[in-house]
């Protein structure tokens, strides 16, 4: 499987870097990603969401990542937020 995730621009109160990622739609290959993040109804959703989720914000950039990168992901910034504490 792959993932749509958002990095914004700017940082949030705490510093770190807001993200956002869809778990739906969940995609097949990266092509398919790709195909739905720059396509008219994808942009479409995309922007909504993210005006919803981070109000006045701009976006940084978007990603199309496999399942285990985003594991990783995920792992590495509750370890990072342990360590912050």
């Amino acid at each position: 499987m792959w993932f749509l995730i958002a990095l914004m621009l700017g940082t949030s109160p705490t510093g770190q870097i807001d993200t956002f990622v869809w778990y739906k739609p969940q995609f097949e290959t990266v092509d398919e990603c790709l195909e739905f993040a720059r396509s008219p109804v994808g942009v479409l959703a995309i922007r909504e969401r993210l005006g919803q989720e981070f109000p006045g914000r701009d976006l940084q950039n978007l990603y199309c990542i496999p399942e285990e990168k985003l594991k990783e992901f995920i792992q590495t910034t509750l370890d990072d937020n342990k360590i912050q504490a």
